[in-house]
């Protein structure tokens, strides 16, 4: 789903970077106070949105950064506390980082 306006969920606490030509949104707290893995990926050429890959869990308050093009999410908090999470976009999904 394509939409223009404003994140369907909205969140704090995220990460974002940029990944090709889009910015990622990524995890982050949302409006119950629960932790979320949902990305969001805007375009800003066409100013539209639209839903990425979930994360491989839930985050809240990880790192992001762009690593050879492709967005980079590292550590953060998860269900059981501080996380070692260190993943990248690739295509439709997330892939580990040694």
């Amino acid at each position: 789903m394509v939409r223009r306006g404003r994140l369907v969920v909205l969140s704090v606490a995220v990460g974002a970077a940029v990944s090709g030509r889009e910015i990622v949104v990524a995890g982050g707290y949302v409006e119950d106070g629960s932790t979320t893995a949902r990305v969001e990926l805007y375009d800003p050429a066409k100013r539209t949105w639209r839903q990425g890959p979930d994360l491989p869990e839930p985050l809240n308050h990880a790192a992001a950064a762009t690593l050879k093009g492709a967005a980079v999410v590292v550590g953060g908090y998860g269900a059981g506390g501080p996380t070692r999470t260190a993943v990248q976009l690739a295509g439709d999904s997330w892939r580990p980082l040694p």
